[in-house]
């Protein structure tokens, strides 16, 4: 069985080449978008960054591959994007996931998160083990700061 260790959002990343350690860069809580035109939610607004999860064996012993999933759900627990990836521990007692995301559909103002899940067949559960919140704040057709109508 694999267990998760953390998930985090964030704006950017670095992997060190000698190390293998992993930089993160602005973590995210919040974000605040100006779109210039109409929106009809839920809608894709422009939006870069990187969902990274660290998973390891619950017993450093037995190599395993099992599989995760991460679900994008609206303030009201609608799903509005998803996705699914093998996590490979078979010579490994880690594996990092680096999930890019470039647009983000939403479906208005408000607290969504990122729902992290896993299990290990397709017969069995998503078991979900974290989920990472996201505020979403979304101006349309905001004027220029000092513009005048």
């Amino acid at each position: 069985m694999m267990r998760h260790v953390w998930s985090v959002l964030c704006s950017n990343t670095s992997i060190d080449r000698r190390s293998n350690n992993v930089s993160l860069f602005e973590v995210l809580e919040s974000i605040q978008v100006q779109i210039p035109g109409p929106l009809t939610f839920p809608a894709t607004i422009p939006y870069k960054a990187t969902l990274v999860t660290l998973w390891a064996r619950q017993d450093p012993t037995q190599p395993l591959r099992d599989q995760m999933r991460v679900r994008f759900l609206a303030p009201d627990g609608t799903e509005l994007g998803a996705f699914q990836a093998s996590v490979d521990l078979e010579t490994a007692p880690r594996s990092r996931h680096l999930t890019s995301i470039e647009g983000l559909r939403i479906s208005g103002n408000g607290n969504h998160e990122f729902e992290v899940s896993w299990r290990h067949t397709e017969a069995e559960e998503w078991q979900v083990v974290a989920c990472v919140p996201l505020e979403v704040s979304v101006t349309v057709g905001a004027q220029a700061p000092g513009a005048t109508q």
